[in-house]
C-alpha cells in the first residue's frame, strides 16, 4: 500500500553563516512526525557551540500553516554531544531523499549545516539508517517527555525492493494515451501504411501523425515479477495481468470515456538485468505482509517503481489492482487502527503497521496484548467503497482520482494495430495483406513518429506480390466481415500472432496457411509447420472457404484511407475537448502569490525562528526570502533558491539576532515580489 504525500512540506530556509572556525562542527536542525495534520510535529535544534533547542509544530491549525514554538532548551553532556555530531556528519555525507517500503505515515526533515555549507535529507514513509541513527542519538540527550519519534521497522534497507532500469528518453513505465484502431487512425488522417515489397514477414512502414481526436483512454503498465526461482504455485505473468485487467476494466471512466487498463506483464530471476521501463515487484508466496509499491509517479517518473507483492491470498487479484492504480498515481484512502475489546486505537505514523515485532513493541507501550486485538484498516469519509480505500469487491474508482491519467493521456495518440486487419493494396493486380502480429505506435502533438516494421502476410495468392511503395487502405478486421472464410482467417492470423517468439519475426509456415483459407484449391502443398499453424486455428481439412478478394475503390489517392463496403468512410474530424486540453497542457502556467504571511508578527530579539506562509496558484515558484530592516537596503539574511509547489507553504525561516525595530520578509521568485512586516522588541 502507497501512503500519501505531507500536504504542508516543511523547509528549513537558513539564516547566516556561523562564524569562521578552524574545524566546524555540525549544526543540526530536525522535523519528525506524521504527515497527517492530526499529529504533532516534533522538532529539535543543536548548535554548532551545542546547544540544544526543542521545537513543536502543534497539530491542526499550526499544522496547517507551519508554525513552529519553542517548547524548551537541552544540553547535551560531552558524550552525548560527539555522538549527535557524528551522526549528524553522516547524515551529511549520505544527504538525500529516502523511500523505503513505502507503507507508513512518517515525514523526517534533517538539515546539517557545517561552516557556510548545508545539506538537507528527507525521509517520506520511513527514514535512511543515518537519519535514524541521529534521532537515537538525540534521544539519548532529549528530556523523556520530548524524545523524537523513531520510525519502527520503517528505516529503509537495499532489500526493500528490486532496482528497476531507467526507461529511454521521453518514456516511462505507465502511460496513459488515447487508442485508436488502425482504421480508425486511417479515417482520421492520421497513419499512412507503405508496402517494403515483401509477401510476408516485416513488410509495411507506418508513418503516424497526432491529431485531437476523441477516443478511449489506455492505462499501460509495464510490470516485471521478479523471484529466485520460478514455483509451481505461482500465477503466471499473463494470468496475473488478466486478473487485474478483469477487475478494473468497466469501472473507470472520465468524462464519459471508458479508461482500459492494459498491464504488461513479464517474469525474470533474482540473478537476470531487470528490463529498462518496467516496474519491479518481488513476488513471493503469501507472507501475511501487505503488497506495497515504493512510489506514485510511474506515469512521469524515467525510473521505474518497485516493490513487493504476494501470491496466494483469498483477495489477491482486488490487491493487485489496487497497487497497480498506486503505479498510476493514485494515492490510499484509508488509515490503520488496532481493535482491542471493541476500541479502536489509531496506530501512530511512527509504527509500521506490517511490521509484527514493531507493531507488538508499540502495543506493549500502550498497556495492550498485541494477541487480544486485530489490525484493520479503516476508509477515510467518502471513500467506502473506493478501491483505494479498501480493497474488496464492489469497489468503485472516484472520476476525480483518474483526472491526471485523463489529462496525461491527451498527449499521446497509440495507433493499434491487431491480428486480422486487412489492408487492401491501392496498386491494382498486387496483394492485399493481413496483419499478423500486434502493432502499437505512439504519436505526440508535433512529433510524427516512423516505424519500419508491422508484421503482414499476402492474402492473393494469385495475385503479385507488393511493390516497395506500394500504399495500403485499411479495410478492417476479418473477424467483423460477413464474408465466407473471413472469420477463419481472422483466427489463423491471430494464431499467428500468439506463435511469435521475436518482435518483427515471422512465424515459419504463417504465409501457407493463411493461403490455405484465401486461395485453397486442392492443389497447395503445405509445410508441417504450416498445418500445426492451421490445427492450432481450428482450420479443418478440405474445406474450400472461397474467400472473397477485395479491391480499394481509390487507387488513385496516395494517401491511406479507411473503406468500408467499398466505399471511402468520411474522415473523422477533431475532439475540440481533446484540443482544449493540448493547448491548456502547452501554455506554460504562471505562478499567483495570493498569500503572504510571517507569524509571529511581534517577536523580541531572542527570537531565533519565524513562519512564513504563501500560498500559489496557477503552478509553483523558485522563490527566495530576505530580511531587511525598515530604511536599509542590505539584506540581514538571505535565503537559497528553492523550488516550491502550487499550493499552501510553510516554511521555518531562521533569523539573526535582531535589535529592537521594524523588519520585513521579502518574497520573490518569478511571480514578482512582495513583502510582509514584522516588529522586534527588546
Amino acid at each position: 500500500m502507497r501512503r500519501v504525500l505531507p500536504v504542508v512540506v516543511l523547509l528549513a530556509l537558513l539564516g547566516g553563516a556561523a562564524p569562521a572556525v578552524a574545524a566546524p562542527q555540525p549544526e543540526v536542525r530536525v522535523f519528525v512526525g506524521a504527515k497527517i495534520p492530526a499529529e504533532e510535529l516534533r522538532g529539535v535544534r543543536v548548535t554548532a557551540a551545542g546547544k540544544g533547542v526543542i521545537l513543536r509544530v502543534a497539530p491542526g491549525k499550526d499544522r496547517a500553516t507551519g508554525k513552529v514554538t519553542t517548547v524548551g532548551t537541552f544540553t547535551p553532556n560531552p558524550a552525548q554531544l560527539t555522538a549527535i555530531r557524528a551522526a549528524a556528519k553522516g547524515v551529511y555525507a549520505n544527504a538525500k531523499v529516502t523511500v523505503p517500503k513505502a507503507r507508513g505515515e512518517m515525514y523526517a526533515a534533517v538539515t546539517v549545516k557545517i561552516g557556510t555549507k548545508e545539506r538537507t535529507a528527507l525521509g517520506l514513509h520511513g527514514i535512511s539508517p543515518q537519519m535514524k541513527a541521529l534521532l537515537d542519538a538525540l534521544n539519548v540527550a532529549l528530556p523523556p517527555d520530548r524524545v523524537l519519534p523513531v520510525p519502527e521497522g520503517l528505516v529503509a534497507t537495499a532489500a526493500d525492493s528490486p532496482p528497476g532500469a531507467k526507461c529511454p528518453p521521453g518514456e516511462t513505465a505507465t502511460t496513459a494515451s488515447r487508442e485508436v484502431s488502425l482504421k480508425d487512425a486511417a479515417k482520421a488522417g492520421m497513419v499512412k501504411l507503405t508496402s517494403k515489397g515483401k509477401i510476408s514477414g516485416d513488410g509495411v512502414k507506418v508513418e503516424g501523425t497526432w491529431k485531437p481526436i476523441k477516443a478511449p483512454v489506455k492505462l499501460r503498465v509495464n510490470i516485471e515479477f521478479v523471484d529466485s526461482g520460478p514455483s509451481p504455485t505461482a500465477p503466471t505473468p499473463a494470468s496475473v495481468a488478466g486478473q487485474i485487467e478483469g477487475q478494473l476494466n468497466g469501472k473507470l471512466t472520465y468524462k464519459g470515456q471508458p479508461i482500459k487498463v492494459d498491464v504488461v506483464a513479464k517474469r525474470r530471476s533474482t540473478t537476470d538485468a531487470p528490463t529498462p521501463c518496467f516496474h519491479q515487484i518481488y513476488f513471493y508466496p503469501d507472507n501475511g505482509v501487505r503488497d506495497y509499491v515504493d512510489g506514485l509517479d510511474g506515469l512521469t517518473n524515467p525510473q521505474p517503481q518497485g516493490g513487493q507483492w504476494n501470491y496466494g491470498g483469498a483477495n489477491d487479484a482486488v490487491t493487485w489492482a489496487h497497487e497497480t492504480m498506486h503505479l498510476a498515481g493514485l494515492n490510499d484512502q484509508y488509515r490503520d487502527f488496532f481493535q482491542v475489546g471493541g476500541k479502536e486505537y489509531p496506530v501512530p505514523s511512527s509504527v509500521n503497521s506490517e511490521d509484527k515485532e514493531a507493531l507488538k513493541k508499540w502495543a506493549e507501550s500502550k498497556g495492550l496484548d498485541v494477541n487480544a486485538g486485530k489490525l484493520h484498516s479503516i476508509p477515510h469519509k467518502g471513500h467506502e467503497n473506493d478501491l483505494m480505500g479498501s480493497a474488496q469487491g464492489g469497489f468503485n474508482v472516484p472520476e476525480g482520482s483518474l483526472a491526471k491519467i485523463w489529462a496525461l493521456s491527451a498527449k499521446t495518440v497509440d495507433i493499434h494495430g491487431e491480428p486480422g486487419d486487412i489492408l487492401l493494396n491501392k496498386n491494382p493486380g498486387h496483394q492485399n495483406l493481413g496483419v499478423g502480429a500486434a502493432f502499437d505506435m505512439s504519436v505526440k502533438p508535433g512529433k510524427p513518429a516512423v516505424k519500419e516494421g508491422m508484421v503482414a502476410y499476402c492474402i492473393d495468392l494469385q495475385d503479385k506480390g507488393p511493390a516497395e511503395g506500394d500504399v495500403f487502405d485499411v479495410l478492417g478486421n476479418a473477424a467483423g466481415r460477413p464474408e465466407p472464410g473471413m472469420a477463419e482467417l481472422a483466427r489463423v492470423l491471430q494464431h499467428i500472432d500468439s506463435l511469435q517468439q521475436r518482435l518483427l519475426q515471422e512465424v515459419p509456415g504463417a504465409q501457407l496457411a493463411v493461403w490455405r483459407v484465401t486461395n485453397e484449391d486442392g492443389t497447395t502443398s503445405y509445410s508441417s509447420t504450416a498445418d500445426a499453424i492451421l490445427a492450432g486455428a481450428q482450420i479443418p481439412a478440405g474445406v474450400n472457404y472461397n474467400t472473397p478478394h477485395f479491391e480499394t475503390p481509390n487507387p488513385g489517392v496516395p494517401e491511406t484511407t479507411s473503406i468500408t463496403d467499398g466505399v471511402v468512410d468520411p474522415a473523422v474530424g477533431t475532439d475540440p475537448a481533446v484540443a482544449a486540453e493540448i493547448e491548456r497542457q502547452s501554455v506554460a502556467p504562471k505562478p499567483t502569490l495570493t498569500r503572504l504571511a510571517v507569524s509571529p508578527r511581534r517577536i523580541t530579539s531572542a527570537t531565533r525562528v519565524l513562519t512564513l506562509t504563501f500560498e500559489f496558484t496557477g503552478a509553483g515558484d523558485r522563490v527566495r526570502a530576505r530580511v531587511f530592516k525598515r530604511g536599509r537596503r542590505k539584506a540581514l539574511r538571505t535565503t537559497k533558491l528553492r523550488t516550491v509547489e502550487a499550493g499552501a507553504t510553510s516554511v521555518a525561516l531562521v533569523v539573526p539576532k535582531l535589535s529592537p525595530g521594524s523588519y520585513s520578509v521579502r518574497l520573490s521568485g518569478r511571480f514578482g515580489q512582495k513583502a510582509v512586516r514584522f516588529t522586534v522588541s527588546g
